[in-house]
């Protein structure tokens, strides 16, 4: 999963080993950031997925 999201550029990996947010990652899945789109991924989770009982 680490390596997926770091391929994906949500994350960064250092000369030790130990992941980071990237930039991106800081911007947009941050609650309180300007661009925050974390709301709208809830709606459209619990619209598509009802069931799931995240």
């Amino acid at each position: 999963m680490l390596t997926a999201c770091t391929a994906l550029g949500l994350l960064r990996r250092d000369d030790a080993g130990r992941y980071r947010n990237s930039d991106l990652s800081e911007e947009f899945p941050v609650r309180g950031k300007p661009y925050y789109f974390g709301g709208w991924v809830t709606v459209v989770d619990q619209h598509e997925y009802r069931g799931a009982g995240w």
